[in-house]
C-alpha cells in the first residue's frame, strides 16, 4: 500500500496545478519514453513525473535528487487515486501544449471581423 504522504503529495500537487501554480514539463526529449503522456515537475531536491503507461495505467512517481524513484502511485493498484492522476495528466497536458492559450486565441481571431488567416 502506497503511503498516505504520497497521497497527500499528489493531491497538493493537483491543487497547485488546478491554480496554475506549477510549471510542468514535457519529458519528451529528455527522458527516453514511450509512454503516452509524459510530464514532470522539477523541485529543488526532487522530481516529479507523472504519465500514462501505453494503454495502462496512470503513474505519479516521485524521484530523490539522485533521480532515484522512492515513491509512487498508480491508477491500476490505488483505485481512490484514479480520477486524481486523470486530472493531474489532463492539466499537465493543457499547461504544457498551451491548450487554453491556443484556444483563446482561435475563439478571439474568430470572434474579430478581420479576414481569418494567413494569405
Amino acid at each position: 500500500m502506497v503511503s498516505r504522504d504520497v497521497h497527500d503529495i499528489v493531491i497538493a500537487l493537483l491543487e497547485r496545478t488546478r491554480a496554475d501554480q506549477v510549471n510542468w514539463q514535457a519529458a519528451e526529449g529528455t527522458f527516453p519514453t514511450q509512454l503516452d503522456d509524459d510530464f514532470y515537475v522539477i523541485l529543488p531536491n526532487s522530481t516529479i513525473n507523472v504519465f500514462r503507461m501505453p494503454k495502462g495505467p496512470a503513474v505519479a512517481a516521485i524521484q530523490n535528487s539522485r533521480g532515484e524513484v522512492i515513491a509512487q502511485v498508480d491508477s491500476a493498484t490505488d483505485k481512490e487515486m484514479t480520477p486524481v492522476l486523470d486530472e493531474l495528466l489532463g492539466l499537465a497536458s493543457r499547461k504544457v501544449h498551451n491548450i487554453d492559450g491556443t484556444l483563446g486565441e482561435i475563439k478571439d481571431a474568430l470572434a474579430s471581423p478581420n479576414r481569418v488567416g494567413k494569405a
